[in-house]
């Protein structure tokens, strides 16, 4: 048995590419804005998974942007959570780390070489992880580029 995937996109193209994807995807069109974030609370609840990996601008806007949204998706996490295992996966992104100077063992809680605009994901990925209770499960990853 496969999984049934549903997408948020911004554009009906978009989605479409979404559901040529084989049977199981679906879309719904939604931008997330600094307006419309705090909508994703009861959109994302009740998914077996919530993945976030949206990376919003590097200005004020995005960064409050992404704030709304991170805490909009733990709240329909922990919605989810009351009747049934969920995980929240959320995609950072390795210049947490910031400059590193070639260590290959950098501590993930080391925040001493974090560059100012990177500074706030960490609140973030923390928020993210220590939202885990029960039957809800916070995962952080961060890619490399």
């Amino acid at each position: 048995h496969g999984h049934d995937v549903t997408s948020t996109v911004r554009s009906t193209q978009k989605g479409e590419e979404v559901a040529n994807k084989g049977s199981g995807s679906h879309f719904i069109i939604f931008d997330i804005t600094l307006d419309t974030a705090h909508q994703l609370a009861d959109l994302a609840a009740g998914y077996d998974a919530i993945v976030h990996c949206v990376q919003q601008a590097w200005d004020e806007n995005g960064y409050k942007t992404e704030e709304v949204t991170v805490d909009a998706l733990i709240s329909a996490a922990k919605k989810t959570a009351e009747t049934k295992p969920v995980t929240l996966l959320y995609s950072s992104g390795c210049m947490v780390y910031g400059n590193t100077n070639g260590v290959q063992d950098e501590d993930h809680e080391d925040t001493s070489h974090t560059w100012e605009t990177t500074a706030l994901r960490i609140v973030r990925d923390r928020k993210v992880v220590n939202a885990t209770a029960g039957n809800l499960r916070g995962v952080v990853i961060r890619p490399t580029w």
